[in-house]
Order: C-alpha cells, then structure tokens, then sequence
C-alpha cells in the first residue's frame, strides 16, 4: 500500500493537465482513507476546488466536481459526522445527474440511503434506495441491483421488519449466484446473517455467517471477512459463550487494523469492553476502551470519541471512581458540541453547470465562491479540532499523573502504617510485660508512665487500623450479599465491652431486623463507629438506642440515637470531612472513623446522615442506609 501511494504522489507532481491532477488527487485520497483520513479529506477538497474551474471556459468539470464530492461525503460518514456526509453526496448526486452517468447515480443513491438510516430519517433512505433499484433493472445493470437489494435489506434490518429484509436479502443473493458474483453473494449472506440473529435463529445465524465468511476468504476479501467475523462474535456473545465472542472479535480487530480500518477497529474495540465488562474484568475493559478511544482520535471521529468517553464514565461511576467519571463526561459534552446537530441537511441550490448562458455563467461563479467560504470554514474548524485533540491530550496527561499520585499515595499510605504496627505491637506488649513485673513494687510513678504509654500505643494501632482500612475500603473489590444484622450488631458490642462497661452505657435495640444488601466486615465498621461515637458523647451515663426502618425508597434505614450535648449546624457540616475531630473535650479523635463511614456507604450504594433534635443538649441521631433485599428478613 506504502509504494502504492508513493507512486501516485508521483504521478500527481507530474501531472500538468488539471483534469488530470483531480483524478490522481481523487485517487491518492481514497488510497490514504484509512491510515490518513484528514489528508484524504484534504486531497479529495483540494480535487474539488481545483474541479470546479477546470472545464472549458473556466467553468466546472462536471465528473472531477462529482467525484470529489462523492469521495468527501463517505470521508465524512467514515468519521460519523453524518449530516456534512449527506450534503456532499446530494451535491454530488445533482453534478452526476447533470451529466446522465446512471452508474454513478445508483451509487450515489445508495450512499444516501446508508446516510439516511444513520440519521434515522427511514422514508428517504427507502425513497432513495427504491430509486436506486428501479435505474437498476431499468438499465439492466444485474450487479447494482444486487447491491441495492442488499442495501434495502440492510434497511429493513434497521428497522427491524425482519420478513421484509429477508425478503430482498434472498433476491440479491439469488441475483449473485446466477451472475457468479461471489463478493456480492457473501455479502448478502453476511446480511442474513445478522437478519437471522435478529430473528432469534441463532441456528441459521452463525451457517450464513460461517459461509459468507469461507467466501471472503476465497477471494481474499479482508475488509468483508472482519465485519462478518464481528457479527459471529457479537452471537456467540448472545449466546453466552465468551471464549468464542472474544476470539472471534480478536480476528476481526486484527483484519481491521491490518487493512487500516481504525473506524470499525474504534467501534470493535468498544464490544470488546463491554464483552470483558461482563466478565468483571475491569482492567481489560479499560484498556479496550483506551485503545478504541486512541484510534477513534487518530482518524478525528468524533462520534466514536464521545461514546467511548460515555463508556469510561459509566465504568468509572460504576468502580466508586467519580472524577474520572465526571472528567470523561466532561470530554464527551464537548465533543457534542464540534459535532454538526443530527438534522436532515438539504445541499444548497446550484445552477445547471452545462449551461453556456451569461446567467448560467453567474450562478457558476456564485458556486465557486461558496466553495471558497466552504474551503475556509473547513479549515476553521479543523483549527478547532486541532485544538481540542491538544486540549484532550493535556487532559489525559494530567488525569494520568493524578492517578499515579494516587496510587503512590495509597501505597506509601499502606506501606507506612504495616512497617509502624509491628514496633508498636511489640512496644505495647513489652510495656505489658514491664508494668505486670511492677506490680505490687513501690515505684508508682513508673507503672503510671507505663501505662500511659501503653494506652498511647493501644491508641496508635487503632489509628493504624483505620488508615489501613481507609486504604482497603477505597482499593477493595467485595461481594455484597444479604446480612444477618442482629449477628452484626452482637459482634460489635462484644468489640466494645471493655468501653461500654468502663463508661456505664446502656445500650437498647430491637427484637428483629430488616435484611438490607452489604459487605458484612465493612457494614461491622459502621456501627462500631457509630456507636463508640455515641457512647463517648453521650450524656453521663449513656444512652444508646439503635434501630430501623424499611423506606419507600428501597432502602433500609439504620440508626444510633444518643443522649448527649448535641453538635451545632457547623459541626454538623464538618462530621463525616477526613481528620475532623468530635471530641471537643478530650480532643483525642483522630478523625477517621466517619471519614471511613462515608467511604464504606459510597462503595456500598448507601447513605448517611445525622440529625441534632435540639441543640444545645438535645442528643444526636446518627443514620445510613443501605439496600434493601429482596428476601424476607432474616429470622
């Protein structure tokens, strides 16, 4: 393909006649439409300015004027910017029905056709596609009425009349065998294909897919044998059936890239995610759509950019991610507004080229300085393009660097707190071992300073835990299930004997609970926090109420009451904000625990809250909440 080019290059340069130039310049565009889409656009505009003062006279040369069109309005539908697409082949439909060339026509047609049924405007597609037929048989032309009866097909399909499209599928097919047509006859079976899946015969599905697939093959049709082993995949898929799916969409994704299709490879690339997302393979999901999202860049698809942008924000909200959730959004919104507005575009009027009058020749110089501000405000915009391709990479540079700050953070994080632990364990257990061996001496003072130290390193290991679950509750992949609350709820208060007894507190619960969905150790953490707060703010003693109550919402809600001083609207607003301390008094919180409530509730689809019933001395209510499950409760 590479000398290919060169050699074509070489011809352009040399070429002195401008009719001449067109052609090559035409040419070389459509060669370079895979690997290099901008400069095919940019020959193919090049072709047609050049066009459209190279006949006689200074005015247009009607064949190069409608070819260029023709190749730019499928260079715009290749990027998915459908309406431009649309306005280049109407334009170009016009200039070959000026000249009479049917061929062309029927061709130009059909293209229209593909173009309408992206824009979901199914009454022109099939005006145009029933035209396309009828010059067909009208001119004998065996071959174009095979593949416009393919394209009615391919309709049907997109609309999901079944019958219909089966209907024209088994003519065009029938039509290819009798003129031995194997390209032809492998696409029509590769329609049926799809049109049996659709149908829910899976059965007939994968035989057509699997014949059209040997006759792509036989005749070394790479781009046709990729798209037929996408639609195998994508029924394997159906069929649940992943290994299959996935090496079927692997072959396919090497024939796109190896014949330079980075549009279709971009789409195959977004299945190929999806696919590994129903797996719960997250990270190859990811890397498929920043694969895809890197192809669909390199040929400046917008379209494609913006779902694979959906696509990641959705992963990222779904993975307790919502910045990069929100930042992918971000980038998708403001594709959404380079992209043209998805509405039916009609080509602007222009004069009969082949007229030799003066009024003939004004309307010509009209259309020539239309494609001169057309020229102008395609080089605009492809200034803006530019700027946003460097405006995303910048994007994408920073993101990267926060997630690998991140990742360091967490790591320093846990590596730090694990290499504190185990000198702090043996201190506070030498400590132990000092203090009991002062027992009954006479050295006070010395088994006071033992003891705080004591106390202080029981202290550290806590905060040490909590840092290490902070880290876990943000990292952690976990399994939610239906929870046994009273179970839950004894463990805790067992974990708090020692602080429940030394402070006096009374602690009232319910008879049964509600089953709500959780992670049990996670759930645990909630209410050891929730009620070691109520009992060290409580009144003097404590009194600690806990509840529950199923809502309309489908979620459960759990609550711990106490008897305490209250807190101000301010602190409120403060609680559950990282390293903020309750403890006005003793100040020994350290800020952690709510901070890890608030994590645990956001990775579990839960809420929180806290309600003050009078401030001062009106006691807090602590609340979350979290779903509800379908079974009875537990007994």
């Amino acid at each position: 393909m590479c000398a290919q080019i060169t050699q074509e290059e070489a011809h352009l340069v040399n070429a002195a006649v401008d009719q001449e130039k067109i052609k090559r310049l035409n040419q070389l565009a459509w060669q370079l439409r895979f690997t290099d889409l901008e400069r095919a656009i940019e020959l193919s505009q090049q072709a047609a300015h050049l066009a459209a003062t190279a006949g006689e006279d200074g005015l247009p040369f009607l064949p190069g004027v409608a070819h260029s069109l023709y190749q730019l309005g499928l260079f715009e539908m290749q990027r998915g910017f459908y309406p431009p697409a649309l306005e280049w082949l109407l334009r170009s439909l016009q200039a070959y029905e000026t000249i009479g060339e049917a061929p062309e026509i029927m061709r130009g047609l059909n293209a229209c056709g593909r173009v309408y049924i992206y824009l979901n405007n199914y009454p022109k597609a099939l005006e145009a596609h029933l035209k396309a037929l009828q010059l067909a048989q009208g001119h004998g032309d065996a071959a174009a009425e095979t593949a416009t009866l393919n394209a009615l097909g391919a309709l049907f399909i997109h609309r999901g009349q079944w019958k219909e499209a089966e209907g024209y599928l088994r003519q065009s097919r029938m039509l290819a065998q009798k003129l031995k047509d194997t390209q032809a006859e492998a696409d029509a079976l590769a329609s049926c294909c799809v049109c049996s899946f659709q149908m829910g015969d899976d059965e007939n599905a994968l035989a057509s897919g699997c014949q059209s697939l040997q006759m792509y093959q036989s005749i070394g049709a790479q781009q046709g044998e990729a798209e037929v082993l996408n639609s195998l995949g994508v029924i394997y898929q159906a069929k649940g059936d992943h290994d299959q799916a996935l090496a079927h969409f692997e072959k396919s994704l090497h024939l796109f890239i190896e014949i330079g299709d980075r549009l279709e490879a971009a789409r195959l690339l977004q299945r190929i995610s999806a696919l590994y997302l129903s797996t719960d393979d997250v990270t190859q999901a990811l890397d498929s759509l920043k694969r895809g999202l890197s192809l669909a860049q390199a040929i400046s698809s917008f379209q494609e950019q913006r779902a694979i942008h959906h696509a990641l924000a959705d992963i990222y909200k779904d993975h307790a991610q919502p910045a990069l959730s929100l930042m992918h959004l971000e980038m998708a919104d403001t594709l959404e507004e380079s992209i043209y507005p998805q509405e039916n575009i009609q080509p602007r009027e222009y004069s009969d080229i082949l007229s030799q009058s003066e009024n003939d020749r004004q309307q010509v110089r009209s259309f020539q300085l239309k494609n001169v501000a057309l020229q102008q405000e395609i080089n605009e915009r492809r200034q803006a393009e530019q700027a946003l391709r460097q405006a995303n990479d910048a994007l994408r540079r920073e993101v990267s660097e926060r997630e690998r700050l991140i990742a360091d953070l967490n790591a320093f994080t846990q590596m730090v707190a694990h290499d504190l632990k185990h000198p702090l364990s043996a201190i506070t257990g030498y400590a132990t071992l000092l203090s009991d061996e002062l027992e009954g001496t006479e050295s006070a003072d010395a088994r006071q300073y033992l003891d705080v130290i004591i106390q202080t390193s029981f202290r550290m290991c806590r905060i040490i835990d909590e840092m290490l679950l902070l880290s876990s509750v943000r990292e952690q992949s976990v399994v939610t299930r239906p929870l046994d609350m009273q179970k839950i709820v004894e463990e805790v208060l067992a974990r708090l004997n020692l602080l429940l007894e030394q402070s006096r507190a009374e602690v009232i619960q319910p008879s049964t609970w509600p089953v709500a969905i959780g992670y049990g150790p996670w759930v645990e953490e909630i209410w050891a926090n929730y009620i070691s707060n109520a009992v060290k703010y409580g009144g003097t003693p404590p009194r600690v109420e806990l509840g529950a109550w199923r809502g309309t919402d489908g979620q459960i809600h759990f609550w711990v009451k106490d008897n305490g001083h209250g807190l101000s609207p301010e602190e409120q607003q403060k609680l559950f904000t990282s390293y903020t301390r309750l403890d006005r008094a003793t100040g020994q919180g350290h800020g952690l625990g709510l901070s890890i409530v608030r994590r645990i509730l956001e990775r579990l689809n839960g809420k929180f809250s806290v309600e003050c019933v009078s401030y001062p001395n009106g006691g807090c209510t602590f609340s979350f909440t979290l779903p509800a499950a379908v079974t009875a409760d537990l007994t």
